[in-house]
């Protein structure tokens, strides 16, 4: 009676229509769950078990959750339950599925030629073809050939008419195409022997104990009409923040910033550079492939130096940096090239510490200490020193230019010079160098500066302001060594002449500069 029961209920059309739904699925859900749950129900014992199991154990993986069985599961079952025969079954749907349908693909001849780069004929594309197993036919339209292929079932990689195109290059071989050269010339862009890269000068501030930062061409708008003087800057029609509006004409205001980076984390000396670009108004220039029209985008290389001027040591006193550091630096930065740095003024520089750079009578720049209402306006506990140099004067390089080793013996001479303080270095070098020596000075540099101590309650007469500039004159010539018997010889008769330089000046002597002192030297030796 169990027996009929069981197969009248698997038989009947309630359960197998139902064999889907929840209910199935978890009366047939795990194997232990139904060998537990029959055996003590209904499958103990029974002379005939139908089950629903078609899969095979790889099979079953695709169809989890469908409430069917594999074969294996449900042997494994009849097995635990004891029942004397199991039939396996599972609903078969007659219905045919819609293949896909393989699209004819027309590979043109002349394309083809056009595309593989050879004269490939009819004939040729036809073998290819045949030695695929690729069935085609061939149609003439007008004065081309078209091959019409049918790909195969097993053939999925081919549906366009360069899948085709492909195939006959492969088939005739990819070494033997033709190898065409490209027509545009290429030749290497060799960089003049005048210049040196960019790199190069990154190089050269790094070895002055720079650092690099790369910053972004867009701004605050405040930057731009404070340290640039710009009151009407490129505005941005989408920044990417509102602080962010306008791009910069100048890379000092990003240098700033990372000087308040550093300074809030308590960094004690900041040495910082930046190569970068700069965007300018200038209605002169046209649009190209490079220039924007009415934008000027020119090279600029910055640098800062902030906090102590060394590091901390004991062989010297800590102390903060001033103008000549980054003057030294500017002009390390330039050599062999030798700047002159006149007075001038900048929107975000000190008007009495600042200073124009000048290169072959020519503005490249401008260095010099912070104007003290930034420094108060950004919250710097000391001002820097910044310079900003236009990057084309400063890649700029002199040919090497061979000079033969001196065969004498130069000689070296120091004198005394008594000026005001208006007079500049400048325009003691330039009164040095303006000499008649007839090719004797070689060398002229300036290595001691005194000016004499006043009492607080003494009053400073006409000319105790002056200072004492010593300078070491380097002479030399190509044709004989000058002897110091000759020299000795020289200074005597200038100085029986009665010439006499402001330092040594007596009663009974004349005063003379130093260029007519020279000049009387010069005479003597020769």
């Amino acid at each position: 009676m169990r027996a009929w029961l069981l197969a009248a209920l698997l038989l009947s059309p309630l359960i197998l229509e139902a064999a889907d739904h929840a209910f199935y699925r978890r009366f047939m859900g795990s194997l232990n769950r139904q060998a537990t749950y029959l055996q003590r129900c209904l499958a103990e014992g029974v002379d005939v078990l139908i089950h629903d199991g078609q899969y095979t154990d790889l099979e079953y993986l695709d169809h989890v959750g469908w409430g069917h069985s594999s074969i294996n599961d449900t042997i494994e079952f009849a097995t635990r339950a004891e029942v004397g025969r199991v039939v396996l079954f599972h609903p078969l749907d007659d219905q045919i599925l819609q293949q896909p349908e393989r699209k004819p693909v027309t590979l043109r001849l002349s394309r083809a030629q056009r595309v593989i780069g050879m004269p490939v004929t009819l004939t040729e594309c036809q073998q290819v073809f045949t030695r695929l197993d690729l069935p085609f036919s061939t149609q003439a339209v007008g004065q081309d050939t078209h091959l019409i292929v049918t790909p195969p079932s097993w053939r999925f990689d081919i549906q366009i008419e360069e899948d085709l195109i492909e195939e006959v290059a492969r088939m005739v071989g990819y070494n033997n195409l033709p190898q065409t050269p490209p027509l545009a010339p290429i030749t290497a862009k060799i960089r003049a022997e005048a210049q040196r890269s960019p790199f190069a000068v990154r190089r050269a501030l790094a070895s002055l104990g720079y650092q690099e930062t790369i910053n972004f061409s867009f701004v605050e708008e405040r930057w731009e009409h404070e340290l640039a003087g710009n009151p009407s800057p490129i505005k941005l029609l989408n920044p990417i923040a509102s602080q962010m509006s306008v791009m910069r004409s100048s890379l000092i205001g990003s240098l700033l910033q990372v000087l308040r980076f550093n300074a809030a984390r308590k960094a004690p000396r900041v040495r910082v550079f930046e190569l970068g670009r700069v965007f300018l108004r200038d209605a002169s220039v046209k649009s190209t492939d490079s220039t924007v029209e009415g934008f000027d985008q020119p090279m600029r290389i910055a640098g800062l130096v902030g906090g102590s001027a060394d590091a901390l040591q004991w062989g010297r006193k800590e102390q903060g940096v001033d103008f000549f550091d980054a003057k030294g630096d500017v002009e390390a930065l330039l050599a062999p090239l030798k700047a002159e740095f006149a007075p001038g003024t900048h929107p975000a520089m000190h008007p009495g510490r600042c200073a124009q750079v000048v290169l072959d009578g020519k503005v490249i720049g401008h260095v010099g200490e912070l104007h003290p209402k930034w420094r108060q306006s950004y919250e710097l506990a000391s001002a820097p020193v910044v310079f900003e140099l236009a990057l084309d004067a400063v890649l700029a390089r002199p040919v090497p230019e061979f000079k033969p080793v001196a065969k004498f013996q130069a000689v070296q001479r120091d004198i005394a010079v008594v000026v005001a303080d208006s007079v500049t270095h400048a325009a003691l070098m330039a009164a040095v160098w303006a000499a008649p020596t007839s090719g004797l000075l070689r060398d002229a540099q300036l290595f001691d500066v005194y000016r004499p101590k006043l009492a607080k309650d003494v009053v400073a007469a006409d000319g105790a302001t002056d200072r004492s500039l010593a300078v070491r004159l380097t002479l030399n010539s190509d044709e004989a060594t000058l002897t110091e018997e000759q020299i000795e010889t020289a200074v005597k008769a200038v100085l029986a002449q009665g010439l006499r330089t402001p330092d040594i000046y007596s009663e009974g002597t004349t005063k003379v500069g130093t260029a007519q002192m020279g000049d009387a030297v010069v005479k003597a030796l020769r």
